[in-house]
């Protein structure tokens, strides 16, 4: 068994990172005593930590449990097929194993352990945060990891998302077990197909993740431009190590609906939902929800012309009968499809929307879930005096942050290995890329972390 050596820095380091952790807990528990309740908003059934997205996982981790105590097995069991792959069965999984109840007269349970499932994903953060420090000690000088660290356990913008029911927890956690993967990375078949495998991983938390993959194919062309280094056999495996993770959602997925499906629902509804309203809008000179109204009722047309079997219309988005798994996937199919006929003639207006909402994206937000929880909607946050109130201290938050970073970046030049660099770049530009257009800084969060490795090259001596 590997021995480290217990001196003042690694005793330092680890009470730091303990520290870290048990005041993340405190404030998880300060949310949970302040908002565990249902008397926040008009609706009473909604609950303000648990809305939107996190109230649809928590209800299928729900439907899960109850097929499973059914009879079903627990993949078989559930009727999602279009959200992520892996935060509603960790949900599901957890309440089976702790034996309590998620929901109580058809509201979501007050002290049912979500105190600890909370820690337990903080738990593994910074568990792997230290893992990173005891791993790479070797590699990096004292005064280089130790800023990484504290960048790790102290960053607002990342420890935040710990104090909630969101998917950025477990994405984190990936994306750290990714940078082990990269910082000591070393050429060979098997090591490739174990990155291809890691590399795919954040997919069972965000559909967003689905084409990193491309991320790694301009990795290998650097390496192969770069180095001269022939990389062709390194690249095949590592899409096969990708591959075998996508092949196991597929097995899953058809397996529970026999249906072939990658749970792409939230990839291809999120520009039906987000921008194709604001082109339509933009182009027959309407308003917003004249639009929404216009796109709700071509949706029934073609429902009722396919024979789709839907419940009714809520917002925006027609609501498919439960388990019908067929017409689910032919109505994402049909959004993806609308979305597209709707963006490719009108590029131009898609280019300035992608800009407008990615520089709102970047502009860093340390209040986000403070301000999920408050309001009943994120929509009825940004319409409010204190979104507007706060965008001048998040203006001047970024713009330190990012003049600290750009000098990170620029001493990580002669510290880093140049390919290293690149991947990392590439990483953080992916989330720009594809989720600019929904222009919230949640969607930033994990190429933050990536940026963790440019905050330690500054304090080089």
């Amino acid at each position: 068994m590997k021995s480290y050596k217990i001196t003042n820095h690694f005793k330092i380091t680890f009470l730091f990172i303990l520290g870290s952790f048990f005041i993340t807990v405190l404030l998880t528990s300060n949310y949970l005593d302040k908002f565990d309740n249902y008397k926040s908003y008009q609706n009473e059934n909604d609950h303000p930590m648990i809305k939107i997205a996190v109230n649809n996982h928590w209800g299928e981790a729900n439907k899960i449990i109850n097929d499973y105590k059914s009879g079903k097995t627990f993949f078989e069991s559930g009727s999602n097929t279009g959200d992520e792959f892996l935060p509603q069965k960790i949900l599901a999984f957890y309440f089976l194993i702790t034996g309590k109840e998620m929901y109580e007269n058809n509201l979501i349970k007050t002290n049912n352990g979500k105190l600890f499932y909370l820690s337990l994903k903080s738990f593994f953060y910074f568990f792997l945060i230290f893992i990173f420090f005891l791993k790479f000690r070797k590699f990096f000088s004292e005064n280089v990891i130790f800023p990484i660290i504290i960048y790790l356990s102290c960053l607002p913008d990342l420890i935040q998302y710990h104090l909630s029911f969101w998917n950025e927890s477990f994405t984190f956690i990936f994306q750290i077990i990714l940078i082990f993967f990269l910082i000591d990375f070393k050429f060979s078949i098997k090591k490739n197909f174990l990155l291809g495998m890691v590399a795919a991983l954040p997919y069972l938390t965000g559909q967003e993740y689905l084409f990193y993959f491309i991320v790694f194919i301009f990795y290998y062309l650097f390496i192969f431009l770069y180095y001269k280094k022939k990389t062709f056999k390194f690249l095949v495996s590592f899409i096969i190590g990708y591959s075998v993770v996508l092949s196991l959602v597929l097995f899953l997925n058809h397996f529970k609906t026999d249906q072939n499906n990658l749970n792409l629902y939230g990839l291809k509804s999120a520009l039906y939902i987000y921008i194709v309203p604001e082109i339509l809008a933009n182009k027959n000179n309407t308003t917003h929800a004249q639009s929404i109204s216009n796109m709700k009722k071509d949706a029934i047309i073609w429902a009722n012309k396919n024979e789709i079997n839907f419940v009714k219309s809520k917002n925006l988005l027609l609501e498919i009968k439960e388990n019908n798994f067929r017409d689910k996937i032919k109505y994402n199919n049909y959004m993806l499809i609308y979305s597209l006929k709707t963006i490719f003639p009108n590029l131009h207006h898609v280019i300035y929307l992608h800009f407008k909402k990615s520089m709102h994206m970047l502009v860093l937000n340390p209040f986000f879930i403070d301000n999920f929880y408050k309001y009943e909607t994120i929509g009825s946050f940004l319409k409010s005096e204190k979104h507007f109130d706060l965008i001048k201290y998040r203006v001047v938050y970024s713009l330190f942050f990012y003049l600290i970073l750009f000098y990170g970046f620029y001493k990580s030049l002669l510290f880093y290995k140049p390919e290293l660099i690149f991947l990392l770049v590439l990483l953080i530009s992916y989330n720009i890329l594809i989720l600019g257009l929904l222009g919230s800084p949640r969607y930033f969060a994990p190429a933050i972390l990536y940026m963790s490795l440019f905050f330690g090259p500054i304090f080089k001596k």
